[in-house]
């Protein structure tokens, strides 16, 4: 199998390299997080049935 092999944009490297010890994981996390973030539809979901549930204390478990 060919891998693409681990690589930063060119014009953030060298930044990101003298402040992260693996600057490929934080590259792919932030894109990840950005693919990943909630859609204003999703937002409006959760509040409006977290406010139909009414938490009174923290949720754990």
């Amino acid at each position: 199998m060919n891998f693409l092999p681990m690589a930063i944009p060119e014009d953030i490297a060298k930044r990101l390299i003298r402040l992260h010890g693996n600057p490929f994981v934080w590259f792919t996390g932030q894109l990840l997080k950005y693919f990943l973030r909630p859609q204003p539809w999703l937002i409006e979901f959760i509040e409006k049935k977290s406010q139909a549930i009414d938490f009174q204390t923290p949720i754990v478990g």
